[in-house]
């Protein structure tokens, strides 16, 4: 096959699409996004695509629908961007509606997970692998073992994931006391703008939603807030989304919760799609 230096729009959404049917493992992806991207089309070269991967990691959401946007972003502008998050996303996106539709109407994925179990055994061990990786990776020192400690005993003592967020990013501050320094500019004007009117937009469609309707309202805020806190992609997500649904707002049993969850990891993208299953639920399709 030739390779592309400059894909079209059809080209970027058709190939993350495919992407995003293919794909399992959550943050595993990145893996089959760089050879997608990198080694097979040489869309972007080996620097490129680890400096995004490296800027998605240290950004709250999902880890892999960032880069997605993030390889848009690179080839073809703010435009491109969005055409390779929505054809990333899509894929995982309708799966999961219907399943959830599925779901809803027996209550039960017991046929899923039947069919499934040799699937969800393969993402157990992919995500393990990148586990491995990502910790290989980041712990380089005792530092990083003593924050991760901490951190991993505050969530067992059920303390509310943002706050052991928190403490765990005071702790690195203290312990690293890394000088961070200029770090030059960090965008071009257009960029800045194109995000300053997102954040307008969402502020503005909030509002309308918060008359409109409050439980959509809520619902979206909630998710937001999540989305928000969630480092280190869509596992990281799921204690923070049982603490909302489950422990403050009880919307789901925590069966529910997991059977949600369970959908989220065998559906292909990321885990963070599950968000659909919740979102459908407890509201419907309208």
């Amino acid at each position: 096959m030739q390779h592309k230096e400059n894909p079209s729009y059809t080209d970027l959404f058709l190939s993350f699409f495919w992407i995003g049917l293919t794909g399992f493992g959550g943050l595993a992806m990145t893996a089959h996004i760089r050879r997608h991207i990198v080694d097979k089309r040489k869309w972007l070269d080996a620097h490129t695509f680890d400096s995004g991967l490296a800027l998605c990691q240290v950004i709250p959401g999902a880890i892999v629908m960032q880069l997605a946007a993030y390889i848009g972003l690179k080839l073809k502008g703010i435009r491109g961007s969005l055409v390779c998050f929505i054809g990333f996303g899509l894929p995982a996106f309708l799966i999961m509606f219907i399943l959830s539709v599925l779901y809803k109407q027996s209550k039960d994925i017991s046929g899923v997970e039947t069919v499934l179990t040799g699937l969800r055994v393969i993402i157990v061990a992919i995500v393990a692998n990148a586990a491995y990786i990502f910790g290989k990776k980041n712990f380089q020192n005792l530092n990083d073992w003593i924050i991760a400690v901490i951190a991993a005993g505050l969530f067992l003592t059920k303390l509310y994931p943002f706050l052991v967020l928190l403490i765990a990013s005071l702790l690195g501050l203290v312990l690293t006391k890394k000088d961070f320094g200029p770090t030059g500019k960090l965008s071009k004007a257009r960029t800045f703008r194109f995000f300053l009117i997102l954040l307008v937009v969402v502020a503005v469609c909030s509002t309308i939603l918060f008359f409109v309707n409050k439980e959509y309202f809520t619902l979206a805020t909630i998710m937001l807030r999540i989305d928000l806190f969630s480092f280190g992609g869509g596992l990281a997500a799921m204690p923070i989304m049982y603490h909302e649904l489950v422990d403050l707002f009880s919307w789901f049993d925590a069966k529910t919760f997991m059977d949600g969850v369970i959908l989220g990891q065998v559906t292909p993208g990321s885990i963070i799609i599950a968000a659909t299953f919740f979102g459908y639920m407890h509201f419907g399709a309208i």
